[in-house]
């Protein structure tokens, strides 16, 4: 057993890819994507800027991220570059 430390902040979140790939998302504000068979890291993800709460791949292999600044960044599949930023505004309670 190999122990790696490839994230550099803690891990919040993994995901298995549709390719059998895997991911994960961290408090370094990236994602790491890795080869199933090698646990080697295929690719890293550094487009966000603030921690990485939550990974799911949609049917259509649209890969999402949420953060704790309440963005919400949908990835092509397979080139995960980033099709959309969704932003939205603090939602305020009152008594």
């Amino acid at each position: 057993l190999i122990n790696r430390k490839d994230h550099q902040n803690t891990v919040h979140c993994a995901t298995i890819l549709k390719n059998g790939k895997f991911a994960t998302g961290s408090n370094d504000c990236s994602i790491i994507i890795y080869n199933d068979k090698t646990y080697e890291i295929d690719s890293i993800i550094k487009v966000h800027n603030d921690f990485i709460l939550c990974l799911i791949q949609l049917s259509s292999g649209v890969l999402v991220s949420t953060l704790a600044d309440k963005a919400i960044k949908l990835f092509k599949p397979n080139t995960y570059q980033v099709i959309q930023t969704l932003t939205y505004h603090k939602i305020e309670f009152t008594k």
